[in-house]
């Protein structure tokens, strides 16, 4: 989920625009999974350079959500996967709003319509957490957050693109971390001064790993509490700083995946 100020929206969007022109990549064609030429790192790297500044203004947020689906609360037989990953991103908007919203303030939403995520529940279950949510109406209730969700595509704007980059990243972080940490670290010597064999990577992976590496980099730098190495995988410690790489843990025992009605 990317959060952007209202007065700046626009403009972001713009730049990605303009970035992705630049390199002539097709906005629908800029997916985590099709990082397959240099072109879209640079395009990546570029934008991010951007999209970071105004991070540290807070001006812009990005959260992502990961849980372990083997884990025995939620690898269970016939579990409700559209509405499990429902109820993940109603996690993220409530702590989201929780954190960030003050009384009266507009949080709108642009889910891209050809997701899987159950909007219509989500709807359903913030006014019961203090956040009125609406898909129509313009106005809210007082003393209240407001969420708008307003259904748009890649076509009509390219940042959902950045939004799902950032959600595959980070999942693959946790799934290339032995790969990537040897990437990182071949061509150093053992401690007998022999070079270590030569690691066999495709280029789409290498494309991903110079990604992982930018932000980790970056989030040091800024002191944005988002560690690569220590989970093995990107993950947060401060839920407060404009990255955050949440990975949702089970509460307690109750606190289950759903499971599919039967019929």
């Amino acid at each position: 989920m990317i959060v952007i100020s209202k007065d700046h929206f626009q403009k972001v969007n713009d730049k990605l625009d303009e970035i992705l022109k630049k390199y002539n990549i097709n906005p629908k064609r800029f997916k985590w999974n099709k990082f397959n030429t240099m072109d879209k790192v640079h395009a990546m790297e570029k934008f991010l350079n951007y999209l970071f500044r105004l991070m540290s203004d807070d001006l812009v947020f990005i959260h992502t959500i990961i849980w372990d689906i083997t884990d025995s609360r939620h690898d269970i037989l016939g579990r409700d996967d559209t509405k499990n990953l429902s109820l993940m991103y109603y996690k993220l908007i409530k702590n989201f709003a929780e954190d960030k919203l003050k009384n009266g303030d507009t949080l709108t939403i642009y889910p891209d319509r050809n997701n899987s995520i159950d909007w219509n529940l989500i709807e359903d279950i913030l006014p019961n957490d203090g956040v009125y949510s609406t898909k129509r109406l313009s106005f809210g209730i007082a003393g209240y957050s407001k969420v708008l969700i307003e259904e748009s595509n890649t076509g009509e704007n390219a940042l959902i693109q950045i939004a799902d980059i950032f959600a595959g990243l980070a999942r693959t972080s946790y799934e290339d971390y032995e790969n990537y940490e040897r990437w990182l670290n071949q061509g150093q010597q053992t401690l007998f001064g022999y070079e270590k064999p030569k690691l066999e990577i495709s280029s789409k992976d290498k494309n991903r790993f110079k990604i992982y590496k930018f932000i980790d980099r970056h989030c040091k730098r800024k002191s944005w509490t988002v560690s690569l190495k220590t989970n093995k995988g990107f993950s947060t410690y401060d839920k407060l700083k404009p990255l955050n790489f949440w990975f949702y843990r089970p509460q307690h025992e109750e606190d289950k995946a759903p499971l599919k009605n039967k019929r």
